[in-house]
């Protein structure tokens, strides 16, 4: 058992820690059985107001549990997301947010749980210069696009969190563009007008480019993955199948020998 408490003081962690219960919704489904703490979840999000940086956290009411045969559906209601521009300060911003959910997992009778997979769909807009990154699975820096991303984790069982962090990057860069053109008069005797030329040289200069981007979750799916173990008869046909084979190659090496002897 495991507590999470977002914004934790010492009497709620010796609270949680005290209680030794994990508050737990359990379902079955094809080949197991999952268990999810939705009063120890956590997700959490940053934003910004009067030049500091809050992190804020969805209610329970802006969070959904749909179970079904192949796993868990966490939806978020009003989204999970972040803003993040440099267009206010004019300095790069990065925002992030997270979320935690304790879960139990084990395999049905005839299966064997071999890990858990986590999609996370959702969409994000970037203005160049940006960047979005979801989980580690998923990394951009243009366009406005809806995404579906997927992580596997190798799971023998019992109790883990899915957790994970996202962010949002506004972002600041340096252009060089042309801003008119100079005469330069160059002489070949400068006491010779008639030796001299014009030339039109650009002239440049450097402009901020602000970036911002926006990115938004609005669901986390957790499917556990099974596999069945054959039946005990079934396995026992197998098993004497091998053994047939293995007599039959037995018995044509020692016929193959006693041929070259012979």
């Amino acid at each position: 058992m495991s507590c999470f408490v977002p914004r934790a003081t010492v009497v709620a962690v010796l609270s949680c820690l005290a209680s030794g219960a994990f508050a737990a919704n359990t379902f079955d489904g094809t080949g197991f059985t999952l268990s999810y703490d939705d009063e120890a979840a956590s997700y959490s999000y940053e934003t910004t107001s009067f030049g500091g940086v809050n992190t804020e956290y969805l209610t329970p009411g802006q969070v959904s549990y749909t179970t079904s045969a192949s796993g868990l559906d966490v939806g978020f209601l009003s989204g999970l997301g972040v803003y993040a521009t440099s267009y206010t300060d004019f300095t790069p911003q990065t925002l992030s947010g997270a979320f935690h959910l304790p879960i139990t997992l084990s395999a049905a009778t005839g299966y064997v749980l071999t890990g858990y997979t986590v999609t996370i769909e959702g969409n994000y807009s970037i203005e160049t210069p940006g960047s979005v990154d979801v989980a580690g699975l998923l990394y951009a820096t243009s366009g406005i696009e809806a995404f579906s991303v997927s992580g596997f984790t190798p799971f023998a069982g019992g109790s883990t969190s899915v957790s994970g962090s996202f962010s949002a990057t506004g972002d600041i860069s340096f252009v060089t563009v042309l801003d008119g053109y100079d005469e330069v008069e160059t002489c070949t005797d400068p006491l010779d007008p008639s030796t001299c030329t014009i030339e039109q040289v650009p002239r440049y200069r450097e402009e901020m480019d602000l970036g911002e981007a926006y990115l938004n979750i609005e669901r986390i799916t957790i499917t556990p993955q099974v596999a069945a173990v054959p039946e005990p008869e079934t396995l026992a046909l197998v098993l004497a199948g091998a053994g047939v084979l293995i007599g039959l190659r037995g018995r044509g090496a020692a016929t193959r020998k006693r041929a070259r002897q012979g």
